[in-house]
This record gives structure tokens, C-alpha cells and sequence, in this order.
């Protein structure tokens, strides 16, 4: 029998060895303290108890706090198990004998085990179960530990409890920087928070405050005699803040930590608030500014792209406004981008092999199977280089260059992570000029790609936040050729000049959503990528809502006063190794042929970009006496003689400009003279004239699938480039006659299903064709 006895009594104690509790503050809720990137307190969130409570490591806590504490509250903390019998024997006379007054005589060890387990201690059950609590306590905790377990869940007036957030909301510090002064003043709270808490910053006169504070001096005093000079009494000097004074700074920037990450404790954050400052007064001036267009909501993001920080953010124009949801993130919200997509399908178009930077493209009217693109100026420039077509945002451009993207703008899209929520179906060509949707922060990491060698990075909000080493979504080369594109994008209204002069330059884009509701600009300066939108979390249109002319002001208006607060850098962005300057045609942007008359130095990928030469500039011969272009076939070149600039001869080399019919039209209907040959001399046949070359269908391109709506009728614009010559286009689906038309306009065809083979054919008998797919 006692053999058994003793067994178990071994496995107890065995037991007992190998128990590990847990921290005593296990479990508790946090509240979350967010300092901006140098160290200032932004905001103080409550816990999920609703108080103001943070954790606190014993090393973290002035040993003013800790010596002050244990003076006031447990002075022979060190000494005693847990329970100081002579302490509770001294209550219980002050108490229930004497009646002098009510004290509680519980050792430090026994408040712990009451705030940590809710003990009821009023009765004399619950005081002896507080007692054996905080034996217990002893018996598998430090003294270290329950000190840290006191400092965390000590109540120090209100819903503020634990050192470290009584010393952030009563002194605006943390606990280790607490000095003696404020270390007495806290040190005496927890005894009667309720009533000797300071409530306002005038309550540092709270009498029952001072009273307390001044025995523990004393007390202090007889131990420290030297400390008399450091002791500053709560009447003189000592500046003591509430809850009311607690910062509320960057609501949407620190909303989305909280919601998001659900963090606890001190957090350093990636935003700097001497940008955020900046942002504000320029954003919230503007709104102000603008007031009578009646756009009262913006958003405004400025990230680092060189550690992807974000180091400002707005989210409205108001946070506390609800007429306008000011509480609505702008930031983060799904919007039309408008034109801000249009760099992307230049650099794709750049590493696809289809364009070069400075390539001649067409903006003349073009109607895409279920989709007519128009410009926003409802005209046509006929042609421009690609550069221009960027810069200026034409429509027709680059809904063209979108369609001959393989892979798409959407898999583009997709790839860097944007999260549309339809098919590519859906968008189709639309998607080009915004008929998708993105928000500000998609958008800022998109435009941080380009100098960042085509990489996107997450952003990141915590300083010292792990993210992933990002996604390759652009060639380092297409990605600094637009970022060079951009740069030549005007200021607008003139603004920022002195920027330029610093090598500071703006690489920036804007954007217009369809109907008018949303406003864009973005804009890469200096270390930052910088994004702005203007409109209504409501989807009105407004007509003032235009990228260019409201978007880019406040853009500029950010980019300035960063400049003025000496907030930007200089960052020069190096050249990829195959990206090479040559020569090309001035007017054509192409390599240059020999009958280039200028040429410029263009930007080039080695091994991609395209290397077929100049086509505008041609030699033709001209005869002398008729000014007449002479038939290529049909003259004996032996009975010739050809004039090399002196004396007088039959025949004249000249240069003269080429261009394709749609785009010679477009410049015809805007009165600019063109450099065009003369026509061909009598007698000379069809096919003496025109190029071969120049006959090419444009639309469909070859190769391309179209899918159409089940039993509804649709029609594709057929459209083909003709030599300047030629007066009529004949249109051919697999040998069979359609019908012809001029070839500056497209031939409207009823789609049939099946497999198409095309043919174009002028009436100088050039020829092009095009195989493709229509399925329904």
C-alpha cells in the first residue's frame, strides 16, 4: 500500500517538474502602436477588450519604473513566496480592527494572479483563492517574469493598462525612456487608478495625484538622497497628456495594417510623415482649389521604388467626412485607369519586336470587330511616332498595337498579378484604354517596373518587412525605353521647371476613365513613384474630371513641394547593356535607308527590335522636261542619261515622301502639304506604278481568331494599305468576290464561321492576304 502511494507520489512530483506553464500573459489581446519610418507615434489602436494595452518585455522598462513600482507597491518583492503574511496581518488590522483605513496588503505576485484570472478578492474565499493563485504563481514563474506580468496588466486609469501604454498616452514615450519624475508619477497609479488618474493635461494637479507622488518621493528620497535635484514635483514642469492627445495620423495607411495584418505591440511602419505632411497640405489646398468643379475626393500614394516603402499615403479628401464615404480607401478600391495603361502596351509592343521607340504609327479612324476607338479630341493626326503617341495618349495607336500583342495585354496584366475580375473575352480591345479595372496601388507597382529592370514588387508597409523578390513582368530593356518615353512627357502648365534643371525629371502618364469619373496621373521623380486620382467614390461623371488638366496639376503641385522640403533624390537610372543608341529617319523613326535626308539617334534593342529600313523615303526618277515620274518598265535605261546635279540631262534622282493612303488622307483633309512624288508619265501600265510593298492588309492581321455572338449578325472591317496610286481595293474570302472599297475607307464584311482566307487587291494589281479563325 505505501509502495503504491509512494508511485504516485513520484509521478506527481514528476509531473510537476515536467510542467511548463505558459507566459502568464498568454492569451491576452494587444493593442497595436504604429510609429512612422523615424520613430513618431501615428496611432494607438485599442485591444479587442477595448483598452489601450501593449506588450512588455522587463528589459524594455526604465529601471526607474521598476524600482519606483516595487517601492510603492511590494517592496520586499525578492523576499517573500508569492504572499507577505505580515503585510496581510497589518490589512487586516488597519482594516477590520482599528478601522484607520482600508488597504489590501496583496503582494505584487497576488495582484497578478487577481488581473490575470479575475479573481473576486471582496470575499474571503476569493482572498484565499487569490493567495493560493499567487503560490502557485511562485512556484513556476520568476520574479521577472510575474514583474513583466504586473507591468503588462497593471491598470493605470480608464481603459489604459500595462506600463508601456500608460507611458505613451501620459508622456508620449515609451517605457524605457521614462525618467524618475514620470516613473514616480505612474508608479503610484494602479493603486487607485480611478481616482488619481490624470484625465486632462490640467488634472496634473489632481490633489489625490500629488499626495500619492509625494510619499512615494519621499520614500524614494530616503533610499536615493542624491536623486533630489533629478525630482521635478507634478506642479512644476511635469507635462502629463490623456488619451485626447493620442495621434490619429495617415487613418487610411494605418487602417490598412490594422485590417489587414492584424499586428499587436510597437510596429515601425515604411511611412515617413515629413511626406506625409507634404501630401496633405498639397492635396487638401488643391481639393480646395478646385472646390468649384465640384470634385471633392482624391487619393494619393507616394512609394519608394527602391525598397517598394510606402512612405505617404491619402485615401480621401476628407477621413472623418462621410458626405463624401471619406473613410473609402481610394487607394485600394477598383477603378477605371483610364489611358495610365498605355506604357504598357508600348513596352510589350517594344519586346515583342514591333516597334521601335521613335516608329511611325497610325492615328487615323479605325473600327475593330465589336469595338470604334476614338481619340479624345474626336480627330486624327494621321501619323506620329510612337514616342508622340505616348506623350500625347492617342487612342488609335495603341488600341492597334494592343491588337498585334501576342502574348496579350491581358496575359500581361494577369501575370503582374493585377486582379481582373472578367475574361479576356470580356474586355477585349477596351482594355487598352481603361475598360478594365485596377486600383492606385496595382497601378504604382506597375510603374515602379520600369526602373526597377521590369520587376514588380509588393509594396511594403513595415519597415524591415520580408517580401518576395518579385515577378519578372517586362524586360529590363522594354522597361527603361518607355521610362524614357516618358521623361519626355511636358509639364503641365509649366510647372516644376527648375526640377529638370536638377536631373530631376518627370517620367509621368495621366488617364481619363470612360464617362468622365475618374481623373489619373502618375509620375515617376527622384527615388519615388508617385500616384494621384481625383473623382468620386460615387460613379458620377463629371466633365472636369480629365487626367491632363486636373490629375497633373496636383501631381506637379506634390512633386514641388517634395522639391522645396528637400525631399527628393537624384537617381540615375543605368542603361541595360543590349539597349543601343543608333541612327535612324527623323521623319520615319525606322533605320534609316540611303534616301533618308535627317536622321536622329533613336534607342534600340540588339537581337529584338526591328531592322527593316525606312520606307517613306524613296528615289524615284523624274524626267526633266515633264517633271513626270518615269515608267520603271517600259523605258530603255541604255538610251538614258541620268543627271548627277550638273548640267542639264533627260532624267532626275529625287527623293520624295511615301506614305500609306489612310494616313495621306488624314494629312490631306488637315491641309498639310506632303512631299509626294509627281504622277507616272503617259503610257506607262499598272504595274510600272505604285509598290508591292505598299499593298498590305492592316486588319485582320494575319493569323488572328475572332470569336462572335451565337445567331447575331456581325460585322468585321476589313482594311488594307494601298500605294498612293491606287484608286480602289478589291476584297476576295477564299477566292470568292465580297465587294471593293476606297482604300482610305474599311469594307464592312458579315462574318461567317469557319476558316478565312482573305485577299486584297488593288486596281494596279498588287495583292496581300491573311488567314483567319471566326468561331462562335
Amino acid at each position: 500500500m505505501n509502495k503504491r502511494y509512494l508511485i504516485l507520489l513520484s509521478i506527481a512530483l514528476l509531473g510537476l517538474l515536467c510542467y511548463k506553464p505558459a507566459p502568464l500573459t498568454e492569451g491576452l489581446s494587444y493593442s497595436t502602436a504604429l510609429y512612422d519610418v523615424r520613430g513618431r507615434l501615428l496611432r494607438l489602436s485599442l485591444a479587442k477588450d477595448g483598452a489601450f494595452r501593449l506588450p512588455i518585455k522587463l528589459s524594455k522598462v526604465s529601471p526607474y519604473i521598476k524600482e519606483a513600482t516595487l517601492l510603492y507597491e511590494d517592496r520586499y518583492f525578492f523576499l517573500h513566496p508569492g504572499v507577505n503574511l505580515f503585510s496581510l496581518l497589518r490589512a487586516f488590522v488597519s482594516t477590520y480592527i482599528t478601522k484607520d483605513r482600508i488597504i489590501g496588503g496583496s503582494t505584487i505576485t497576488m495582484q497578478v494572479a487577481r488581473l490575470r484570472y479575475g479573481i473576486n478578492t471582496r470575499s474571503v474565499w476569493g482572498k484565499i483563492l487569490q493567495i493560493c493563485t499567487a503560490l502557485w504563481i511562485e512556484a513556476f514563474y520568476s520574479k521577472d517574469q510575474i514583474l513583466s506580468a504586473y507591468l503588462t496588466l497593471a491598470p493605470y486609469g480608464g481603459n489604459i493598462y500595462g506600463i508601456e501604454a500608460a507611458s505613451i498616452v501620459y508622456f508620449k514615450k515609451h517605457a524605457k525612456n521614462i525618467n524618475l519624475s514620470e516613473a514616480l508619477t505612474l508608479a503610484v497609479l494602479p493603486q487607485n487608478p480611478v481616482k488619481r488618474r490624470p484625465i486632462r493635461p490640467t488634472d496634473k494637479r489632481n490633489p489625490l495625484l500629488i499626495e500619492a507622488r509625494t510619499r512615494l518621493s519621499e520614500i524614494w528620497l530616503k533610499r536615493h538622497p542624491q536623486d533630489r535635484d533629478k525630482i521635478t514635483m507634478a506642479d512644476v514642469g511635469l507635462e502629463i497628456y490623456d488619451r485626447s492627445s493620442l495621434p490619429f495620423l495617415a487613418p487610411h495607411f494605418t487602417d490598412s495594417i490594422l485590417k489587414k495584418r492584424h499586428p499587436t505591440g510597437n510596429l515601425i511602419t515604411t511611412l515617413d510623415l515629413s511626406i506625409q505632411k507634404v501630401i496633405e497640405a498639397s492635396t487638401f489646398s488643391y481639393l480646395r482649389d478646385i472646390s468649384d468643379t465640384g470634385v471633392k475626393n482624391a487619393a494619393v500614394i507616394v512609394v519608394n521604388h527602391q525598397n517598394m516603402n510606402v512612405e505617404g499615403l491619402i485615401g480621401s479628401g476628407d477621413f472623418f467626412n462621410s458626405t463624401i464615404s471619406g473613410q473609402i480607401d481610394g487607394s485600394n478600391i477598383k477603378r477605371s485607369p483610364g489611358s495610365t495603361l498605355k506604357p504598357f502596351i508600348y513596352a510589350l509592343a517594344l519586346e515583342q519586336g514591333l516597334i521601335l521607340p521613335d516608329s511611325i504609327l497610325r492615328d487615323v479612324p479605325h473600327r475593330f470587330i465589336g469595338y470604334n476607338p476614338q481619340n479624345y479630341d474626336r480627330s486624327f493626326l494621321g501619323a506620329l511616332s510612337a514616342r508622340s503617341a505616348l506623350i500625347n495618349s492617342r487612342n488609335l495607336p495603341a488600341v492597334e498595337l494592343a491588337n498585334k500583342l501576342n502574348p496579350s495585354l491581358y496575359v500581361f496584366l494577369k501575370k503582374a498579378g493585377i486582379n481582373l475580375s472578367h475574361d479576356e473575352k470580356y474586355y477585349g480591345l477596351s482594355l487598352a484604354l481603361g475598360g478594365g479595372e485596377v486600383t492606385m496601388r496595382e497601378l504604382i507597382k506597375l510603374y515602379a517596373s520600369l526602373v526597377n529592370s521590369g520587376v514588380s514588387k509588393d509594396l511594403r508597409f513595415l519597415k524591415g518587412e520580408k517580401l518576395s523578390g518579385g515577378k519578372h513582368i517586362l524586360t529590363p530593356q522594354s522597361a527603361y525605353i518607355v521610362y524614357d518615353m516618358l521623361l519626355d512627357n511636358p509639364d503641365v502648365y509649366g510647372l516644376s521647371k527648375f526640377i529638370n534643371k536638377r536631373n530631376k525629371r518627370v517620367a509621368w502618364k495621366t488617364g481619363t476613365s470612360f464617362s468622365l469619373r475618374d481623373a489619373w496621373s502618375i509620375g515617376i521623380v527622384g527615388q519615388y513613384v508617385i500616384g494621384v486620382w481625383l473623382g468620386d467614390f460615387m460613379p458620377r461623371s463629371n466633365s472636369n474630371l480629365v487626367g491632363r488638366t486636373l490629375a497633373g496639376p496636383l501631381l506637379f503641385k506634390i512633386i514641388d513641394a517634395l522639391k522645396g522640403s528637400n525631399l527628393l533624390k537624384s537617381v540615375n537610372y543605368k542603361r541595360p547593356p543590349d539597349v543601343i543608341s543608333v541612327d535612324v529617319c527623323s521623319l520615319s523613326g525606322a533605320l534609316p535607308s540611303p534616301y533618308c535626308p535627317h536622321r536622329r539617334k533613336s534607342l534600340f534593342i540588339a537581337g529584338v527590335s526591328p531592322i527593316a529600313p525606312c520606307r517613306i523615303h524613296r528615289e524615284v526618277l523624274i524626267s526633266e522636261a515633264s517633271g513626270l515620274r518615269v515608267c520603271r518598265n517600259t523605258f530603255n535605261t541604255s538610251l538614258l542619261k541620268v543627271s548627277h546635279g550638273a548640267g542639264s540631262s533627260r532624267l532626275i534622282r529625287r527623293v520624295y515622301e511615301f506614305w500609306p493612303s489612310e494616313i495621306a488622307q488624314v494629312f490631306s483633309a488637315a491641309n498639310l502639304t506632303l512631299n509626294s512624288p509627281p504622277p507616272f508619265m503617259a503610257g506607262c501600265n499598272n504595274l510600272d506604278t505604285g509598290s508591292a510593298e505598299d499593298m498590305k492588309i492592316i486588319y485582320p492581321l494575319n493569323g488572328s481568331k475572332f470569336i462572335i455572338p451565337l445567331g447575331k449578325s456581325s460585322f468585321i472591317d476589313l482594311k488594307a494599305s494601298a500605294p498612293a496610286e491606287a484608286k480602289r481595293i478589291y476584297w476576295f474570302l477564299n477566292g470568292k468576290f465580297l465587294g471593293s472599297s476606297k482604300p482610305s475607307e474599311p469594307f464592312a464584311w458579315q462574318s461567317e464561321v469557319g476558316d478565312i482566307y482573305l485577299t486584297a487587291r488593288d486596281d494596279l494589281g498588287h495583292s496581300s492576304s491573311a488567314k483567319i479563325k471566326v468561331t462562335y
